[in-house]
């Protein structure tokens, strides 16, 4: 009896399914590198947020309209502020730190 040391044909890897394989694998190795690359060069360039924003970057983002109504609100005093908004001085602001608000004190009053 005698025994084939030889692979059959259909066991066999052809050369050019071979190469075919390493070709893929080389893409797929690629494209990784490449997606990998990518990712940290684009992370790297944008500059670092700081944690709040500054007036001007805010004030770039307004419209015209709005900027300019933001403008008025800021230049106004504590006690245009106050009178406009209703919201009441710091007591530093009226010189008296024991006194009530005003709405308290209208409404005290019998």
């Amino acid at each position: 009896m005698s025994a084939s040391t030889s692979i059959p044909k259909t066991a066999r890897f052809r050369r050019s399914h071979v190469l075919a394989v390493l070709v893929a694998m080389l893409a797929l190795i690629a494209i990784a590198a490449w997606a990998i690359g990518t990712y940290a060069v684009g992370s790297a360039t944008q500059p670092p947020q700081s944690g709040s924003p500054t007036e001007a970057s805010v004030l770039r983002s307004l419209t015209p309209r709005e900027r300019q109504y933001v403008l008025g609100i800021m230049s106004l005093t504590p006690v245009q502020l106050s009178a406009a908004f209703g919201t009441g001085l710091p007591s530093s602001a009226h010189g008296d730190s024991n006194a009530a608000p005003a709405s308290t004190a209208a409404r005290a009053r019998p």
